[in-house]
C-alpha cells in the first residue's frame, strides 16, 4: 500500500500563473517569486540532454526520523526522448508513443505520447490551488514553500523545494494533507501523515544513451499488424491504449 503511494509520484511540473506570493526581497530574490520559479524550470528545459539520479525516503509523520521505505530512481532525456525508472516501473516516451513497463505486474502499457517529466510530484494541479508561496534566502541558496489551500482534493498541504544559488533543485519535500495507513497488518490501522523527501543527485548535462534506455526496441517489437514484448520482456502482457486521431 505504501509502495503504491510512492510509485504514484512520478511527475513534477511548475505552474507559473495566478499565484498569491510572499518573499523576502534581497540577494537572490531581486526577482519576484514567479521569476524564481521560471529560472528553476528553465535550467532543466534548456538542456537538450541530461541524466539525473534521485533518492526517495518516505517518513511516517512530518517530524519523524523513522524511514518506512527508501529507494533510488533515475531519469534521462535526449531531445523528445525521455526515460524514468522508479521502483519496479520504467517509463519511456518518444514522439510516437509512451511505454509503461511494470515489472511487478509483468505488464506493458502502450499509450499516446506523454512527456516523462523530470521532477518528482505532480503539482501542476496543486499550484492552481496554491494559496501562498514563501521564499527564504539561505547561505546555500533558497528555501521555497508552496502552501496548498484548504478545501481541495490535492493530496499535499505543503511542498518544499531547496535550490542552490544557481537555481538547481537539491531537494523536494512533500507533506501530505491526509493520513496513510502504515500498518502491515490488514486487520489493524497505524495512521500517520506521510512525508516524502526526494534528494537530487549529480546532474549530467550531456547524456549518451549507451544502454538504449530511450530505444523503443528495448521494450517492444512493433510491425504493421503485430505488437509483442522484446525478448527480455517475454511473457509480459501488453495493453494498447493508444487512440486514433
Amino acid at each position: 500500500m505504501i509502495k503504491n503511494r510512492l510509485t504514484y509520484l512520478l511527475t513534477f511540473s511548475i505552474f507559473l500563473g495566478g499565484l498569491n506570493v510572499n518573499a523576502f526581497k534581497n540577494g537572490l530574490l531581486k526577482d519576484n517569486p514567479k521569476s524564481v520559479l521560471e529560472k528553476i524550470k528553465a535550467n532543466y528545459d534548456d538542456l537538450s540532454s541530461l541524466s539525473l539520479n534521485f533518492n526517495y525516503k518516505l517518513y511516517k509523520g512530518f517530524e519523524s526520523d523513522s524511514i518506512t521505505q527508501e529507494y533510488t530512481s533515475e531519469f534521462c532525456r535526449i531531445e523528445d526522448f525521455s526515460y524514468r525508472k522508479i521502483g519496479n516501473i520504467e517509463l519511456m516516451s518518444n514522439s510516437d508513443y509512451s511505454v509503461n513497463v511494470n515489472h511487478e505486474e509483468r505488464t506493458i502499457i502502450l499509450s499516446n505520447p506523454s512527456k516523462v517529466e523530470l521532477m518528482d510530484a505532480n503539482i501542476e494541479t496543486s499550484l492552481r490551488y496554491c494559496s501562498d508561496i514563501k521564499i527564504v534566502e539561505q547561505d546555500e541558496g533558497l528555501a521555497i514553500s508552496l502552501i496548498i489551500g484548504a478545501k481541495t482534493d490535492i493530496p499535499y498541504s505543503v511542498i518544499q523545494l531547496k535550490v542552490d544559488k544557481n537555481f538547481w533543485i537539491q531537494e523536494v519535500v512533500m507533506l501530505y494533507s491526509s493520513q496513510l495507513n502504515f500498518s502491515d497488518d490488514y486487520f489493524t490501522k497505524d495512521m500517520a501523515y506521510p512525508k516524502l523527501v526526494v534528494s537530487y543527485g549529480k546532474l549530467k548535462k550531456k547524456y549518451k544513451d549507451s544502454d538504449n534506455l530511450l530505444s523503443s526496441e528495448r521494450y517492444l517489437e512493433i510491425t504493421d499488424d503485430l505488437i509483442k514484448p522484446s525478448a527480455w520482456l517475454t511473457g509480459y502482457k501488453i495493453l494498447d491504449l493508444r487512440t486514433q486521431n
